[in-house]
């Protein structure tokens, strides 16, 4: 088993067990990409960086609230540049959040729907209505992005801002990543969250991402 391949072992099974893996050791973008492909289909690379996009929201300075990305598996990222100080990815599992709730409110939020961007289909320009929660095979699957919530009752807009508030207050709870030059970071999307705090506005960090397709739970449960 040569390096790389070890390296796509170890990231599987420990985006497995704790929802994400940092690699610490240098790697080069070529690598990043080939190990990418050996956890699953490559669908996406994007350039993280600041632009002019007004519809990209890691392209501006200001903090990124946290989300997940779609109906995507597996999101890595490889730094290029990084801030002197700052700039760091934060992390934290939801299902550890949801484990803390009301079973009620959790009941709810499987009936709650936001808009889902549908990256696994590069073609499809429109996102999908999901829960916020999904079950498949007992295990849970999350689809959360503040601003796309889409309640349809008082009851499931209460249950999303209990979600939100604990969420907020992790604090403690959260995964800080000052991910490095040539560092990487995989994590499984359809679970673990992350957010940033503002950056500089003369910011030159640049982080390669790549969003990674295996078992797709989401399209197994809403696909066309």
């Amino acid at each position: 088993m040569n390096a790389i391949t070890s390296l796509a072992s170890t990231i599987t099974d420990r985006v497995a067990s704790q929802g994400f893996y940092y690699h610490q050791e240098e790697l080069s973008l070529d690598e990043f990409y080939e190990v990418a492909e050996m956890l699953g289909e490559t669908v996406r690379l994007d350039d993280v960086e600041l632009n002019d996009c007004p519809t990209i929201q890691f392209g501006k300075p200001a903090g990124i609230f946290w989300h997940n990305d779609g109906d995507i598996d597996i999101v890595g990222w490889n730094c290029v540049r990084q801030e002197s100080s700052g700039g760091d990815l934060l992390l934290t599992d939801l299902r550890q959040v949801v484990s803390e709730m009301e079973p009620s409110d959790v009941e709810i939020l499987k009936q709650t729907p936001s808009l889902c961007p549908w990256l696994s289909v590069p073609e499809r320009k429109v996102p999908k209505r999901i829960p916020v929660i999904s079950e498949l095979e007992d295990t849970l699957w999350v689809n959360y992005k503040p601003r796309q919530i889409r309640p349809q009752s008082e009851a499931q807009a209460a249950a999303f801002e209990t979600l939100k508030q604990k969420v907020d207050a992790r604090g403690d709870g959260c995964y800080s990543v000052p991910i490095q030059p040539r560092e990487s970071l995989f994590v499984d999307n359809r679970r673990v969250l992350h957010c940033r705090d503002a950056i500089s506005k003369g910011s030159t960090r640049l982080l390669k991402r790549v969003l990674v397709v295996t078992d797709n739970p989401f399209n197994k449960l809403y696909g066309e």
